[in-house]
């Protein structure tokens, strides 16, 4: 199954209404998505691709991801966030949809379970998906710039989830390019 019919096939079952399902309670509701770009190798190239990725993708404007550490109790910048809600949430898959999956490469669709399942949308680095599935290979997946490559993790409510490789380089800067 090619990528692009399967991001159809997940955006046109996030459209359908819950009515015209013969099992409704499997239909996931489309609430909000959450999106956080959090590298495990933060750097200021690595920040400033994913800010604009998310910008060109969604139209709103990221905001930093801060944390504090216990230990010594200072704050620091660990990545960005950004949540899209509405009409906007569809949109913004179809715009992904269109933009994403002509203008990248060496990518790979594949259903994950998420042990918290909820309506969110995250961007996690390559190495996140290395330790869940040992399919991730260096030598299957070929990148050379592992800092800008992340994984799209789409849960739904019902616990089923799609998770697709996007690499923020291939992607144009704004979505009339």
């Amino acid at each position: 199954m090619s990528l692009h019919y399967y991001q159809s096939h997940v955006t046109r079952y996030l459209q359908s209404s819950r009515l015209f399902f013969k099992n409704p309670h499997k239909c996931p509701i489309l609430v909000s998505i959450h999106i956080q770009a959090a590298p495990t190798a933060l750097s200021t190239r690595t920040l400033l691709g994913t800010s604009v990725l998310l910008l060109a993708l969604t139209g709103a404007k990221p905001t930093l991801l801060i944390k504090t550490s216990r230990r010594t109790k200072e704050s620091f910048v660990s990545g960005t966030k950004i949540r899209v809600r509405g009409k906007k949430a569809l949109d913004f898959l179809l715009a992904l949809r269109s933009t994403a999956f002509y203008y990248s490469f060496n990518f790979r669709g594949f259903l994950v379970n998420p042990p918290n399942p909820t309506q969110s949308l995250t961007l996690k680095h390559l190495s996140y998906f290395r330790s869940l599935n040992r399919a991730f290979d260096t030598g299957i997946l070929g990148f050379e710039d592992e800092d800008l490559s992340a994984f799209l993790q789409i849960s739904h409510s019902n616990g089923e989830g799609c998770a697709t490789l996007l690499r923020a380089a291939r992607l144009p800067m704004r979505l009339d390019d």
